[in-house]
């Protein structure tokens, strides 16, 4: 048997999308007139959860209608975070769908706007008036900790994406950080990763230094470096959080290999195995030294294990 691919397959117009995919999220900023942002790759549920305060005002609910749920009654955690997980699940099915719509109104009624992907990029938005979620008094989680004052005189807007992942993350990156400058006081990029480094568990917290793209090789930097720090962690986190070393992108899952997995340990120290860092800090690498970004620009750069490559059934495919 013998698979081959047509000579078009890896072709895409990913920048053209991009580009028409930014312009979407420009008119939407147009309303805040020019306040700083925050740029946040992570899931599109995550942060407006501890944001908003829906879970707090509604946690006896949650527990409630999980409770008479076979796959959700079964787990049990004492972790803080155990009830974002029950919403989520929640609000991923049918016949919940209140619970969803009451999320999703209960969100714009603080500044959250969604922005649902329209030219095929994959990556849905959502645009959130922090400092309206402030003088609102939100019940934000408390583990977050900032200063209330300075937070309502700012008018930061955060600007939360879904995951990009290969070229197509480099041309969106690219797109925001051409498009909004100097506006962007920080850029932030929390996932889940494969965690690799001698003791690792799954649930630890990998704080990366660089980062090693696996195809085209070579460091990819953090401009003013990691400032997302173990510090940040005390108090509010429990397991081992592990910094001092690259993470390596990888193009997918099929290319996760154990004799790649060491080459890369061995040589390179690598912390862990993620799918976007490189591409995003490509582009921002690029805009950065042309100064078409503030020079105190801040990156954030954090990964929770979400599995253990080498250990027989914690891969990410098991």
């Amino acid at each position: 048997i013998s698979i081959s691919f047509d000579s078009d397959f890896s072709r895409t117009d990913a920048s053209v999308k991009a580009r028409k995919w930014c312009y979407k999220i420009s008119d939407e900023l147009q309303k805040y007139d020019g306040r700083p942002i925050a740029i946040i790759s992570s899931d599109s549920h995550s942060v407006v959860n501890c944001l908003t305060g829906f879970v707090q005002k509604n946690r006896d609910r949650i527990f409630e209608l999980a409770s008479g749920e076979e796959d959700l009654a079964k787990l049990k955690s004492d972790d803080p975070s155990f009830v974002y997980h029950l919403l989520q699940c929640l609000t991923h099915k049918p016949q919940h769908k209140k619970l969803l719509e009451e999320k999703i109104a209960y969100e714009e009624e603080f500044g959250t706007a969604l922005l649902r992907d329209q030219h095929e990029t994959g990556i849905d938005v959502q645009v959130i008036d922090f400092s309206r979620i402030v003088k609102q008094d939100a019940q934000i989680d408390s583990r977050i900790k900032f200063d209330v004052e300075k937070a309502k005189a700012k008018g930061l807007v955060i600007m939360n994406m879904d995951y990009s992942f290969g070229r197509q993350g480099t041309h969106n990156m690219r797109e925001l950080c051409e498009s909004f400058g100097n506006q962007i006081e920080s850029i932030s990029i929390i996932g889940k990763a494969g965690i690799v480094c001698p003791g690792g568990k799954r649930f630890d917290i990998m704080l990366p230094t660089y980062a090693i793209p696996q195809i085209v090789g070579g460091i990819y930097d953090f401009p003013n470096g990691n400032q997302l720090r173990k510090e940040n962690f005390k108090e509010i986190f429990n397991g081992r959080v592990h910094d001092g070393g690259p993470m390596l992108t990888v193009p997918g899952t099929a290319m996760q290999n154990d004799l790649v997995f060491l080459y890369y340990m061995h040589y390179h120290n690598i912390l862990g195995v993620e799918m976007e860092a490189a591409p995003y800090l490509d582009a921002i690498g690029k805009v950065f030294k042309r100064g078409g970004l503030r020079d105190d620009l801040m990156l954030n750069i954090g990964y929770w294990a979400s599995d253990r490559p080498f250990k027989t059934g914690e891969s990410l495919a098991e």
